[in-house]
């Protein structure tokens, strides 16, 4: 089978600091029980809808 280009999801998510990603484009996300909680940034939301 030939080798992707593309990194394992697993490897770029191990590395990746998303709650600094997510802050610098103005979202703020917030830990609730083993997860990070945010508004949809693509439409009003008065309560967390993107996990």
């Amino acid at each position: 089978m030939a080798r992707s280009k593309f990194p394992k999801f697993s490897a770029v998510q191990a590395r990746a600091d998303f709650p600094a990603i997510l802050k610098h484009y103005g979202i703020e996300a917030r830990p609730e029980g083993d997860e990070l909680v945010c508004n949809c940034p693509f439409h009003e939301d008065r309560t967390p809808s993107c996990f």
